[in-house]
């Protein structure tokens, strides 16, 4: 990651660069872009394009979980750049929602399925984000719930004691 402290080494690094494309996007696609929904959903896909795009090419996967081999800060910084792809992600689909899920005729109504829709996108890019990004286990679905293992036989817990 950062092992040559130079300007061209941080700037090569893919964590600032995807942070300073993640501040940029959300300065102009937040505060500039504001009082225009359709150049605002514009603006969230190709900043979430971009993004994707950088992330790839750095061969940072953001919808997989990442190595273990890595360093404990890298992967500290690795798990923020997908944090923010995936807010990215879900800052582009609700841009998405607002400009095309628009109920006329009932405006309250339609502000309310289109909230719920929106937390429902929130809701899912905090629990896939969560379980990617911090590589948090899942639990399988076995006769034992409450055990937290990686294997793909069924659990019998004799491997926690």
């Amino acid at each position: 990651m950062l092992d040559n402290p130079t300007w061209s080494g941080v700037l090569a690094d893919p964590v600032v660069q995807a942070g300073t494309l993640a501040v940029v996007g959300a300065i102009i696609t937040r505060i500039a872009l504001r009082p225009f929904p359709s150049w605002k959903l514009a603006g969230q896909v190709f900043f979430f394009a971009a993004l994707t795009v950088l992330l790839l090419y750095h061969d940072i996967v953001p919808y997989e979980v990442g190595p273990a081999t890595t360093s404990t800060f890298e992967r500290v910084f690795i798990a923020l750049a997908k944090v923010v792809w995936w807010i990215n992600a879900a800052w582009a689909l609700i841009a998405f929602v607002r400009v095309f899920l628009i109920f006329e005729r009932q405006p309250r109504e339609g502000r309310l399925v289109q909230d719920l829709v929106i937390g429902l996108i929130y809701l899912g890019a905090i629990l896939l984000g969560g379980r990617l990004c911090l590589q948090l286990p899942r639990r399988h679905a076995d006769r034992h719930l409450g055990c937290l293992c990686h294997h793909p036989r069924p659990c019998d817990a004799k491997h926690l004691e």
